[in-house]
């Protein structure tokens, strides 16, 4: 078996940036940009997917991946995985710090994954059971669920004359 990566993502920003371009595990580069509904100078063009749009999306494709390879390792053949994760929750953080933005205080609630298996009649207790047990394989569903644990780490540098891009 390979050795496992670590999973990494690194972004630099600067003012007359207009999306957000990351590299993750120092060879994929993803880029996003904000909803054109957000207020004001805060919205963007919507070209991209959001940051939150990607959360959604590693919540759907990590659970299709994980019924995928279960449906594979089972035997089962002929089979279509149809999958939608909808954010059909929000909160907001009542003590949100006054020099935010106040849309910065939504906090996402609940996705609901909506998953919808077709195989043969063959393959038809197989499959059952992978659907049945999946969702434990899925390390950002498990992840989710368990309220992920993180810690921001920040530090301030203070520079004379102009930060130009390539600093």
């Amino acid at each position: 078996m390979a050795e496992q990566e670590q999973f990494t993502a690194a972004l630099t920003i600067h003012p007359d940036d207009e999306y957000k371009t990351a590299t993750l595990r120092e060879k994929h580069t993803l880029v996003s940009d904000e909803p054109a509904w957000l207020p004001g100078v805060h919205g963007g063009n919507d070209d991209h997917p959001a940051p939150v749009d990607f959360l959604v999306m590693s919540l759907a494709a990590c659970q299709a991946s994980v019924l995928n390879q279960c449906l594979e390792r089972n035997g089962v053949e002929e089979y279509r995985i149809d999958c939608e994760a909808v954010l059909d929750e929000y909160d907001r953080d009542e003590d949100h710090p006054e020099e935010m933005p106040p849309h910065t205080a939504l906090r996402v609630e609940h996705i609901t994954v909506t998953m919808a298996l077709t195989t043969t009649p063959e393959y038809a207790d197989a499959a059952d059971r992978c659907l049945t047990t999946y969702d434990e394989g899925c390390i950002v569903g498990q992840s989710l669920a368990g309220g992920i644990d993180y810690t921001p780490l920040t530090a301030l540098d203070v520079v004379e004359g102009p930060i130009r891009a390539d600093d």
